[in-house]
């Protein structure tokens, strides 16, 4: 039986392995704008343009009973045309719907949490991307 001094140091390695991982299989992009919407209650349409306003990587929305609407758009730029498009956020919160075009897209965790769920660390956006 593992303590949990085993797990930990099994999961910084498994961190590690995930890191040496990443640049051979996504084309890291920096440069997309992203805002956000944090609200007390559910919304169940997408809130108007005005509700939101710029963020950065780390933004935190805040624990149980807060929700949170991310917008983002994306050209696919020529030198990435016929790639798959993955997205792999980098903020808390925990697990997210994702749209695309307006439509319920897939889910996603924005972390790796090992006691349960956490296995949607990023998502597929576009398969053969295009223009």
């Amino acid at each position: 039986m593992l303590c949990k001094a085993h797990y930990e140091k099994m999961l910084s390695k498994l961190k590690r392995f995930e890191e040496t991982l990443n640049p051979y299989l996504f084309n890291k992009i920096d440069s997309v704008t992203v805002k956000a919407f944090v609200a007390d209650k559910q919304y169940h349409n997408m809130p108007v343009d005005e509700k939101f306003e710029d963020i950065s990587q780390g933004f935190n929305w805040g624990g149980e009973g807060n929700y949170c609407w991310i917008k983002s758009s994306y050209t696919v730029p020529d030198t990435l045309n016929g790639r798959d498009i993955f997205v792999m956020p980098k903020m808390g919160g925990y697990e997210a719907m994702l749209w695309v075009n307006g439509v319920p897209f897939g889910t996603f965790n924005t972390k790796i949490v090992y006691t349960y769920h956490g296995n949607h660390y990023c998502a597929l956006v576009k398969k053969n991307a295009s223009e």
